[in-house]
Parts: C-alpha cells; structure tokens; sequence
C-alpha cells in the first residue's frame, strides 16, 4: 500500500507508511496482528490523502483570496486617485449626517486650503446652506427618494459669499426605512460661473446695450403682464411714449458721439424721475416707453409732466445746446376704455381681450398722441384722444 504526494508538511507521515508496509510484508497473512496493522494503515492512509485534499484547496483558497486582496487594493487605489484629483466636491456622510470624509476640491470650492482645515469648522452640509428652507427642502427628497440628483442650491463659502451648486447624493443602504440614517456619497459642482453667464445672457437679451433700459422685447413681456393683472385687480394702466424733439440735429450738428450722451443721460433721467415700479424701455432710436401700472389718467398726466421738465432741464457739460422731449399719453380704465370717453378695446373690454392685443393697442393710442404732440408745437404732452384724432388727420386712429 502506497500514499502519493509532496507536501514536505507530511514527510514524517509517508515515512511511517513506508516503514508500516514494511512490517506488513514481513507479517504472515494468518497472523493475528496482521489483518488489524492492514485495516489502520489503510484507515491511515485514506485520512493523510483526505488531509493533502484539504491542504490543496486551502492552497487555492488562499492564492485566490490573494489575488482579490489585490484587486481589491488596485481598485481601492484607483477610488483614491479620483477621489483626491476629481474637479468636483466629493463627500461621504456617516449615518448621523456629519462628513466622514471629503476630497480636496470640496473644501477648495468653499474657500479651505486643507481638508483638514475644511473638517474642522464644517461638520455637515446643512453648516453650509444659505437657506433653512433649502436644507430641509434637500433632506426632504433624499428621505423620500434615498437619492437626490442634480439639487440647486446656495451654499456659502468660508469667506461668507455665496455659491451655487448642484448637488447629486446617493445612499449607500437602501430601503426607504434607511433612506435618511443611512450613509451617503455626494457630489458637489460648482455652477456659479454659469449661473452668472445664464444671468449676463437673460440681461443682455431683455437689456439696450447703450442706455441700459429695457429693450423693446422685455418691455412688451413686461406690458403684457401688466395688462393681465390689470384685468384682475381692475386697476388703470397708463403708458407713456417719449420721443427726442430734434435728435437728428443733434446728430447732424454734435455728431453721433453727442446724440449718443443725449440717450444716456435721458435714461438716467428716466430712472431718476420715474417710480421703482414703472417700467422703462428705449423701444429703438430717440424713441422711449414708460409703463405706469395702478395709474390713473390724472397721475400719469402728472408723472408725464415731471419728466417733460426734467427732460428739458438736463445739462451737457461742454455742449452748447439742450434738448426737449414730446410725449404721448393713454390710460386704460378697467372697462378697457380710454379716459375721455373712447371705444373699448376689441372683444367689449380689456377683461376679454387677448393681452397681447391691449398692448399692440395702448402703444398706437400713445404713439398716436406722440404724433399729435409733436404737430402742436413739441415739448409738450399729449393724451389720447383729447384732440389727436382732429391733429392726426389721415392716420389710423382707434
């Protein structure tokens, strides 16, 4: 009877085995001893095989455990390097909320230098919302979803200003009954530059590049709106048009660098003269607008009167010259009506009438009276339809 193997673990034992056989051979098939000494070498035999099976396998087991040791130390290093060198803010919550741990671009987004530095003045996210609100509004959706993708949100730099992020977190647990005492892996992305570039295009697409009023585009939103919550609180809306009396002389005879100044300092005038409220444009030209929502005809007849002297009272320092302006005015009652007692609207009254369609006809009315305005004489106010439609023979009077 022989055993196989190579294992220097079990030398000694194949050593007894041999010598075992040995005595076996020299024992005499009829002895006593012979068939008990044949059955505990077989028995000793079969165990040491067992055994060397055990010790294969173990062997394998443990190249194999190894070789995931490994895998799982290259994979850990590899979360490390992107941990450590990702742009965004990266951060891991234990299940009490506090940071466990964050990489550097997190604290160098809110102003630290280290992260150490970062940790041990931040505690948590909710230390960095602007906003109460925001905060429980963010831990609302994370509860209920156990993940929140893409949050914006104000959160405050160490210096105290403020920065937009959006903040995507997932929770490593899941189950809506460990959605908020789980822990959490987040992400954090700076948006505030683009924020500020969403912010400079809306300004630029409903801004005039050389006053700095509203350009045409906002003021017809704007007036739209206001003609909509006119038909609901049932208040008068006047709308005031200004035109330069002029203004080609002053090109002709300063050139266009003055007529340029002229406009700017006519919108500074608006600002200056007219309520925070009211709503002024360059609609293009020497020609501006100015919406005076919750305004009567005798207010606005006031108002236009203030911005008429004010106009004419401007001062160009090194200029020898001054300008007037010519104005036309309309109020729109809440039956839809002008004030002297003209036709409504279209469709029985502004409370029926596409909004759209007010405004397109309030800006006839005071470009109408402008026109007037400017037939008796200039630098002086006229109201629709007073005497504009006598004045404005041949034009398309409503």
């Amino acid at each position: 009877m022989s055993v196989t193997g190579n294992s220097v673990l079990f030398a000694r034992e194949y050593e007894l085995i041999a010598e075992a056989e040995a005595v076996l051979a020299r024992t005499a098939p009829e002895a006593p001893a012979h068939d008990a000494l044949a059955g505990l070498l077989a028995g000793f035999c079969k165990t040491l095989r067992q055994c060397g099976r055990l010790m294969s396998m173990g062997d394998r087991m443990q190249a194999q455990l190894s070789e995931l040791n490994r895998d799982i130390a290259a994979k850990e290093a590899r979360y490390r390097s992107i941990f450590q060198c990702a742009a965004e803010g990266v951060f891991r919550t234990g299940a009490d909320g506090s940071f466990a741990e964050v990489n550097p671009a997190m604290a160098n987004i809110f102003g630290w230098s280290s992260v150490d530095a970062f940790m041990q003045h931040n505690t948590s996210l909710a230390s960095l919302f602007s906003s109460p609100q925001a905060h429980c509004e963010y831990l609302d959706r994370l509860c209920s979803a156990g993940a929140v993708s893409r949050y914006e949100a104000v959160l405050r730099r160490r210096d105290g200003t403020p920065v937009w992020v959006e903040i995507s977190t997932q929770a490593l647990e899941t189950g809506p009954e460990t959605a908020c005492g789980a822990t959490h892996v987040g992400v954090v992305l700076d948006v505030t530059a683009h924020r500020r570039m969403l912010e400079e295009l809306s300004h630029m697409a409903r801004t005039d590049p050389l006053t700095g009023l509203n350009n045409r585009r906002f003021f017809m939103e704007a007036a739209r709106a206001e003609v909509e919550r006119m038909q609901s609180s049932g208040r008068p809306l006047s709308l005031l048009m200004l035109d330069i009396d002029h203004f080609k002389r002053v090109n002709d005879t300063w050139g266009h660098d003055a007529g340029d100044m002229v406009l700017k300092q006519l919108s500074c005038c608006l600002a200056e003269t007219m309520r925070g409220q009211d709503v002024c444009a360059r609609l293009g030209g020497e020609e501006f607008a100015v919406l005076l929502p919750e305004t009567g005809h005798a207010e606005a007849c006031r108002a236009a009167e203030t911005l008429r002297q004010a106009v004419a009272g401007m001062a160009f320092a090194g200029h020898g010259f001054s300008v007037t302006s010519s104005l036309g005015l309309t109020t729109l009652d809440s039956a839809g009506h002008a004030v002297s007692g003209q036709r409504p609207v279209p469709g029985g009254g502004a409370a029926s009438a596409c909004c759209g369609q007010v405004v397109e006809i309030l800006l006839k009315r005071a470009d109408i009276a402008l026109y007037a305005a400017k037939k008796n004489g200039r630098n002086r106010t006229e109201v629709y339809p007073a005497r504009c439609t006598a004045i404005c023979a041949g034009a398309l009077c409503i």
